[in-house]
């Protein structure tokens, strides 16, 4: 089924369920990182980028680069709790404070 959404209504936003192998070049250590994604729901317009854990800071840090990324912050913010790590749900157990907090 196909949804009809209007410019700024509501953002998707979350972790992917695989994190990714990081290999450091110069020694060949490898360290696994996560991948956080935003997209708009209009355009799908999307934000991607890779953090060393999917811990509360790092949530709220990159919902805040999200945002920063798409110029503005949409009228509905449905957290992807499903995706979340513990940390980040219970960051964004409020929705109101999850992002007054995130600009801290």
């Amino acid at each position: 089924m196909r949804h009809t959404r209007r410019t700024g209504d509501e953002t998707f936003l979350g972790y992917a369920v695989k994190s990714v192998p990081f290999t450091y070049p110069q020694t060949g250590a490898v360290r696994h990182v996560e991948n956080f994604v935003a997209a708009l729901g209009a355009s799908s317009y999307t934000y991607s980028v890779a953090t060393w854990s999917d811990s509360a800071q790092d949530w709220r840090g990159q919902n805040v680069r999200a945002f920063a990324s798409f110029g503005g912050v949409p009228e509905v913010y449905p957290a992807d709790t499903g995706t979340a790590s513990a940390g980040a749900r219970s960051a964004c157990a409020d929705r109101v404070l999850c992002l007054a907090v995130s600009h801290k």
